[in-house]
């Protein structure tokens, strides 16, 4: 959640949020998430007039600021921890179109972000900003990032994957759809995901995971390429440079 309220765009994309809805989630807080909620400076107080159909005058800017920032960081860090989309729209009140518009403008800030970090050489932010570049833009766990990179995988559909013993793209290229089906079926019993888990799915999955790990070999094999041809032509200038000397 602290790292999803530095990582949200400085615009706020949902205008206006919902403040009997952000009264409510703040006081469902864990303690650990209440001191990160005082440490970026949101103000109980504020969000409580608002809740009243107040807007307090002369209230500091950048208290309001935080603020909102901090409701889209937690709906941010809701669709992280792979809460399905319906839900989070129904919990926070929020249209579909904007939760998508949200994820995307993330992904780009946070990418520019571990950019700047990256400049100014401050190398442990940019490890740990650059981690959530794909998160945001996929919205999932780490543990799935592989597994978003097929075409056409969705959270849900990942995550069934997963449970199914299935972690990478490489994993699944060689596999028989058949048996794709059915471990994912045994695994996930109680998913709708896997409920809707036909062959033509597990044709399609195998068929382009087959296609990336294709793909990556490829470009694999023209960086060995790239490098072999530098590593000649150094050694070639070596041996010119021993014979000038000699």
């Amino acid at each position: 959640l602290h790292i999803c309220y530095f990582l949200t765009p400085p615009k706020d994309v949902f205008g206006d949020c919902d403040w009997n809805v952000y009264s409510r989630e703040i006081g469902r807080l864990s303690p650990l998430r209440q001191r990160i909620m005082e440490a970026v400076g949101v103000s109980e107080y504020y969000i409580q007039q608002r809740v009243f159909g107040l807007d307090p005058p002369g209230f500091p800017a950048h208290e309001v600021f935080a603020t909102k920032r901090f409701f889209v960081a937690l709906v941010l860090s809701e669709l992280l921890n792979e809460v399905p989309m319906n839900q989070v729209e129904e919990r926070f009140h929020v249209t579909r179109g904007h939760v998508q518009m949200l994820m995307k403008n993330a992904a780009i800030f946070s990418s520019s972000i571990t950019n700047f970090c990256t400049a100014m050489g401050w190398w442990s932010l940019e490890a740990i900003f650059s981690s959530f570049v794909k998160r945001l833009g996929y919205g999932v766990k780490p543990d799935l990032i592989p597994l978003m990179e097929i075409q056409g995988v969705a959270p849900p559909r990942a995550r069934c994957l997963w449970n199914a013993g299935f972690r990478s793209a490489a994993s699944l290229a060689h596999v028989d759809p058949a048996d794709l089906m059915e471990k994912v079926k045994v695994a996930n019993a109680q998913s709708k995901s896997a409920k809707f888990f036909s062959m033509r799915t597990a044709v399609a999955i195998v068929r382009e995971a087959y296609r990336r790990v294709q793909g990556q070999m490829k470009e694999k094999a023209s960086e060995l390429e790239q490098l072999t041809a530098t590593a000649t032509v150094m050694g070639r200038r070596g041996v010119v440079c021993a014979g000038g000397m000699v």
